[in-house]
């Protein structure tokens, strides 16, 4: 019977340790498997008909067990610089073309020999027909589309040679289009070509 009581005491401090154990199976491993050694050797000892002694509680079997810190701040400080150099990547789209201060000027005026024919001078700003990405060498087709819009892009061969460049504007001259007048603030366009509309 003595044994038996015994046998009921140990039960309880075992139910007692396992609960204590279950508040921190999460935080470490290795109190878990402290906790199972010694209810073995427990169990060995009530085997072997001695008096078991009371057994110390879970808590105080991992109090000696360190745990490392967690540097919380420093992983997310790492994690938003991460997300930061990420978005750093992204590119910027290239200068969209200005709007010109003046408008372009699309004027033609009738030869004197021949009263059929028109000369059609067309003036840019320098710095708009840079940002359409023509140079002040380049060959261009200029012709007549529908209506008052005219076309220029930049030809590979043939093309018309720009009638004067100077350090402000760009000036074309063309016979090609018949007789046009009128005045553009905003052309439209890509780079290579661009597109004058009354």
């Amino acid at each position: 019977m003595e044994q038996m009581g015994e046998l009921v005491g140990l039960q309880q401090q075992q139910v007692k340790a396992i609960g204590n154990l279950s508040s921190v199976v999460a935080r470490s491993n290795e109190g878990i498997a402290v906790g199972l050694n010694m209810l073995g050797a427990a169990v060995r000892e009530l085997g072997q008909g001695r008096k078991i002694p009371p057994l110390p509680s879970a808590s105080s079997a991992i109090e000696d067990i360190e745990l490392p810190a967690i540097p919380i701040r420093s992983l997310r400080n790492d994690a938003f610089e991460g997300e930061s150099a990420r978005r750093s990547v992204v590119r910027k789209p290239g200068p969209a073309p200005k709007a010109v201060d003046k408008p372009i000027v699309v004027n033609s005026y009738r030869d004197g020999k021949n009263h059929r024919k028109f000369y059609t001078m067309v003036q840019l700003p320098k710095a708009l027909w840079e940002d359409f990405g023509f140079q002040g060498d380049d060959r261009v087709f200029i012709e007549r589309e529908d209506g008052d819009t005219i076309s220029i892009r930049r030809a590979e061969e043939g093309g018309v040679k720009l009638k004067k460049v100077t350090d402000t504007t760009v000036t074309i001259q063309t016979t090609r289009i018949g007789n046009v007048n009128f005045e553009v603030q905003r052309p439209k366009g890509s780079k290579g070509e661009i597109y004058l509309h009354a």
